[in-house]
């Protein structure tokens, strides 16, 4: 595997602005993960794994660091997912230069032992629609024939299993990717619902989101039997502290959408401020109404939402984001729906910004932070994924943490987030201890968290 071909992949993420970069590191568990995903889902869509493709992963690996144990981690993640869900690319659909790479990457571990069939092409035009959008130029035809192209990688060249790829073929083989690429299979309601109930705590929520799905199941019915069906806002206003399951939830709510029938695609897009303000005049509107589109038939999730109703300066285009929203909001009312997102007293404000805002949000819930015990649940998932597991007294003492934590936790208490940082932290402090010892370490102890392990 030429190197220049995954420097190429890899530079939308390593030359991201300062700003883009602070929103999502490349060098975190979590985006880690969801770059290796990328490589296993488009170098296995075929049903081979080859020398090829591990070539690749060993490159991409190299570029970015990895250490052996990285990999394993990665790997046994990996191994403990329940269904290969492209809603993974959490990190990648907030950061369109990360996003940008893993697409490359993805591309590449399929195109790299020849044309990409039939499955490869689906899941590249889902992988694409998720993260940069159908109308993405770059993604459609830069990407493609940049990858293609030998010439473009030196001598050596991008290895297809074959000696080129004509414009034609590409055209008949890839044209329109991205356009009405497939959207998600439509699950039963009961399955659904199954997911709902296996998140950690979230109670009142739970009983809020089954009161609607109910509602909706009804309304449904009656539309069945040719009784009146009530005019309904299905927009959603989630309000609570960071890594309380917003986006999860989002994401399940659209599932119950797209079950019973009331959006064609049930698809999530994931955004914040930075996803809809430009630059300019003119510019802004032309970014909300891009995620609109990509959202249409499914949820336009929008994160931390006041921040398009606060002032940055007389420049600022929040306002403009939000007359946009609202003016689609209405036009697509039948095809989009939005949930918005962010602190309790913050979403106030936001829905306070435009007369048109608040009238279109009927459905109100609150996420209460979690509850120790909860917290060390939510840890113990990490522990699985990842072949780990506490010892008693580690366990004690993790929930001493939580406890103390939780007790004093202000307005920014990162909840899920905290146990997911708190989880790299005591693995690495494991790692570390464990390489000064001498002598062979069976796999008791190389899968033990200890009371060691865990710092104040």
């Amino acid at each position: 595997m030429p190197r220049a071909v995954v420097e190429y992949c890899l530079s939308p993420a390593l030359r991201a602005s300062p700003s883009e970069r602070e929103s999502v590191a490349i060098d975190t568990l979590e985006t880690r993960f969801e770059i290796f995903f990328a490589l296993f889902l488009g170098g296995r869509m075929d049903g081979r794994w080859g020398t090829k493709e591990s070539e690749l992963e060993s490159e991409v690996a190299r570029q970015l660091g990895w250490s052996k144990t990285d990999r394993k981690l990665l790997t046994s993640r990996l191994d403990h997912l329940v269904s290969y869900d492209l809603s993974l690319f959490k990190n990648a659909a907030r950061c369109r230069p990360l996003g940008q790479t893993i697409y490359r990457l993805a591309f590449c571990a399929a195109a790299i032992d020849g044309v990409p069939n039939t499955d490869e092409r689906r899941f590249l035009g889902n992988l694409v629609q998720r993260l940069l959008g159908a109308s993405d130029s770059e993604a459609e035809s830069q990407i493609l024939s940049k990858l293609a192209d030998a010439s473009y990688f030196g001598s050596s060249g991008l290895e297809l299993g074959q000696s080129s790829i004509e414009e034609d073929s590409r055209s008949s083989v890839f044209g329109g990717l991205g356009q009405g690429a497939p959207h998600p299979i439509r699950q039963p309601l009961n399955e659904v619902m199954s997911e709902l109930d296996g998140l950690i705590g979230l109670e009142g929520v739970k009983t809020e989101i089954k009161r609607l799905a109910s509602f909706l199941e009804i309304q449904k019915k009656r539309s069945a039997a040719s009784l009146q069906v009530a005019d309904i806002s299905l927009h959603i206003v989630f309000s609570g502290a960071p890594g309380t399951g917003k986006t999860s939830v989002a994401r399940i709510i659209s599932k119950i959408y797209h079950s019973l029938e009331f959006l064609e695609k049930g698809h999530l897009v994931e955004t914040d401020r930075s996803g809809l303000v430009g630059q300019y005049v003119g510019h802004t509107a032309q970014k909300t109404n891009e995620a609109v589109d990509r959202a249409l038939g499914g949820v336009l999730f929008i994160d931390e939402a006041y921040g398009l109703s606060r002032s940055e300066g007389e420049s600022d285009f929040g306002g403009e984001a939000v007359d946009t929203l609202v003016k689609r909001m209405e036009d697509e009312r039948h095809r989009l729906v939005v949930i918005v997102a962010g602190y309790p007293e913050e979403m106030q404000g936001f829905l306070d910004s435009n007369p048109g805002l608040r009238s279109r949000f009927n459905t109100h819930l609150h996420f209460e932070n979690y509850s120790a015990a909860e917290l060390c649940k939510i840890f113990k998932i990490f522990c699985d994924n990842n072949d780990y597991r506490l010892s008693a007294k580690a366990e004690t003492k993790l929930f001493e943490i939580f406890k103390k934590e939780t007790e004093r936790a202000g307005k920014g208490f990162g909840n899920g987030r905290f146990a997911r940082n708190l989880f790299e932290q005591i693995i690495r402090n494991h790692a570390f201890r464990l390489s000064l010892r001498e002598g062979p370490l069976d796999r008791e102890t190389l899968e033990t968290l200890a009371l060691e392990d865990i710092a104040e």
